[in-house]
């Protein structure tokens, strides 16, 4: 294939982007799944269950869950993104990825 360094190199970066786009709403939803809220930990979730038993219900600060609180409250810059950015970001995956299979063959 002609060309197929230049294939590979901006197949990476097109499935760079992509993930750069997805990830701080894949963070935030994965953040929502396990029980942080824009309000706290919720009541019953496995953030919940974490920071009774294993934290004693003290929090560090600076720690991953004091961070992992900050992210899912709004505090940081981490935040889901509008939908339409990220099925841009989902889409410059695929074509990522296309793009890396063909340059491949």
């Amino acid at each position: 294939m002609e060309h197929q360094k230049e294939f590979i190199i901006g197949g990476v970066i097109v499935l760079l982007i992509g993930l750069a786009i997805v990830a701080p709403t894949a963070l935030a939803y994965f953040l929502k799944a396990i029980g942080f809220a824009i309000h706290g930990v919720v009541e019953g979730s496995r953030a919940a269950a974490y920071q009774s038993a294993d934290l004693g219900g003290h929090i560090v600060k600076g720690s991953w869950f004091a961070l992992s609180q900050s992210v899912a409250m709004g505090g940081t810059c981490i935040s889901a993104l509008p939908w339409p950015v990220t099925v841009l970001g989902v889409v410059l995956i695929v074509v990522g990825i296309t793009v890396l299979i063909t340059a491949a063959k």
